[in-house]
C-alpha cells in the first residue's frame, strides 16, 4: 500500500510495532549522532546540515523504501570527509558506527510491512551482525590510528594482503550462512 493522504500516514504510523517504532527511532537518532560525531571532531559546527539530516532521517523513518535513507547517509558521509577531520580522531569510529546502525535499521524497517511484530530472532541476528561489522570498523580504526602515530611508510603488499584476508573471510562467513539458511536440510532441535 502506497499511502496517498496525511490519514494513510496516521494510519500507517498507529499500525506500526513496539520493534517498528525502535528501530524507526534509531533511523532518525543514529545519523543525528553521526553529524554531531563529526562536529566534535572539527572546529567547526554545522547547524544546518544537522537540520537537514534531521529531516532527511525523519523521512526516512517514515518511508525506509525509498531514496531517503540514501540521501542521509550522503549528506553525512559528505559532512565527515567535508570537514577535513584527522582520520585518527576518536570521533571517526562513532561516526562510523552510527552511520551502520542508521543502515541496520532502516534496512530492517524497510524490508517489513508497517504492522509486522518484529520477531525477537531476527532482530537479535541483526545486532549481532551489526555487532560485529561495529567491531571491525573500531578495529579496523584502531589499526590506522595507531599507525597513523607511528609514522610509518605504506606498504602496498602487505595492503593487499590485508585486503585479501578480509575477502576470503567475508566470503567464507557468507558461504557458511547460506548453507546454514540451506531450506532443504532438515534440523532437528531438542
Amino acid at each position: 500500500m502506497t499511502p496517498r493522504t496525511l490519514q494513510d500516514w496516521i494510519d500507517l504510523l498507529l499500525d506500526a510495532s513496539r520493534t517498528q517504532w525502535l528501530l524507526r527511532a534509531g533511523t532518525v537518532l543514529a545519523p543525528i549522532v553521526s553529524v554531531l560525531a563529526a562536529a566534535a571532531a572539527s572546529p567547526g559546527w554545522w547547524p544546518p546540515g544537522t537540520a537537514l539530516v534531521a529531516v532527511l532521517a525523519i523521512a526516512a523513518a517514515l518511508r525506509p523504501d525509498t531514496h531517503f535513507a540514501l540521501s542521509v547517509a550522503i549528506v553525512c558521509a559528505w559532512h565527515w570527509a567535508a570537514i577535513d577531520a584527522d582520520v585518527a580522531s576518536g570521533w571517526l569510529p562513532l561516526a562510523a558506527v552510527a552511520l551502520l546502525v542508521f543502515h541496520a535499521t532502516v534496512a530492517l524497517a524497510a524490508s517489513l510491512p508497517s504492522g509486522t511484530a518484529v520477531p525477537n530472532e531476527l532482530v537479535m541476528r541483526w545486532a549481532a551482525r551489526t555487532g560485529v561489522a561495529a567491531g571491525i570498523t573500531v578495529g579496523v580504526w584502531l589499526a590506522v590510528a595507531l599507525l597513523d602515530r607511528r609514522e610509518l611508510p605504506g606498504n602496498g603488499l602487505l595492503t593487499g594482503l590485508a585486503l585479501a584476508v578480509i575477502g576470503i573471510t567475508a566470503l567464507a562467513v557468507r558461504a557458511r550462512s547460506l548453507r546454514a539458511l540451506d531450506p532443504g536440510e532438515t534440523v532437528i532441535r531438542r
